[in-house]
């Protein structure tokens, strides 16, 4: 997601910050049985990944333009790439999820 879209997404209120917290927080995933091997992988590699941004990239921001500022940092475009692997990875995950919330 491009930075001004996920600003967007996540209220325009420190952004940096709740995503990268939100990403590590994957890593209680792993050892539980729902992920395999490779999925598992993946999950700690993107979660190591996060928790390495550079302080300078996770700055408090309140508003659109601080929060775009943060996003925009060098730091985080490897991890877009990233993530959209990951995504493309945990899609049967995903659908598993939203079918399951789905349900009547």
């Amino acid at each position: 997601m491009e930075p001004e879209a996920a600003c967007e997404a996540q209220g325009n209120y420190n952004v940096a910050f709740e995503l990268q917290q939100e990403a590590v927080s994957g890593c209680y995933l792993v050892d539980k049985g729902r992920l395999d091997r490779a999925e598992e992988i993946a999950v700690n590699a993107f979660g190591s990944s996060v928790s390495d941004l550079p302080k300078s990239a996770l700055v408090f921001a309140e508003g659109h333009e601080p929060n775009v500022r943060n996003m925009r940092h060098d730091g985080w475009t490897p991890i877009r790439a990233q993530a959209a692997s990951l995504l493309v990875l945990l899609a049967p995950r995903i659908a598993e999820n939203n079918a399951y919330f789905e349900r009547p």
